[in-house]
């Protein structure tokens, strides 16, 4: 398996895929651009394929466990497979500009999730997001919200900066 995920690696290397790093929390943590041959590794720490035109990012149970940075922005998402909560380490979810995407039932049980950007997905912000306890910070600009819910996000989130706006 060890051998198969270092071809893996190796390939998307060699056939145009870019790694760059970034410190997050401390860690520092390689994150794969430009992927067209898939990864399915545990040993991705962060993923970016924003602009990809991805109507769809399945993912199977057990690949990807070490997930901390996923970058989705910018594609025609639809709808977020339910196999992203099982990414039990994912702390930074970008998913904005997808257009009308819509969440699956368990994700406000992702409670590990640290930086959720949903910039214009049309997705209706509602108390439930309160379940992200440990948000840090949590785009909503261009998305359905009244200005109580954004009230009471802000008394139940109190270490999480709210941002409903960008210029």
């Amino acid at each position: 398996m060890n051998n198969i995920i270092s071809l893996l690696l190796l390939l998307c290397l060699i056939n145009g895929c870019s790694q760059e790093q970034y410190i997050y929390e401390g860690k520092k943590i390689i994150v794969y651009r430009n992927i067209d041959k898939g990864i399915e590794s545990n040993v991705v720490e962060g993923l970016d394929l924003s602009s990809r035109e991805l109507v769809r990012f399945p993912i199977e149970k057990n690949k990807l466990d070490h997930l901390v940075y996923l970058n989705l922005n910018d594609n025609n998402l639809v709808k977020l497979d339910s196999n992203v909560c099982n990414l039990s380490n994912l702390k930074v979810l970008l998913l904005s500009r997808n257009k009308s995407i819509e969440l699956p039932d368990c994700f406000f049980g992702m409670s590990q999730l640290e930086v959720l950007s949903i910039i214009g997905c049309d997705i209706q912000i509602s108390k439930a997001f309160i379940t992200l306890k440990n948000l840090k910070k949590l785009v909503i600009a261009g998305n359905k919200f009244d200005e109580k819910d954004v009230v009471f996000l802000k008394q139940n989130l109190p270490n999480c900066n709210i941002i409903t706006s960008v210029d």
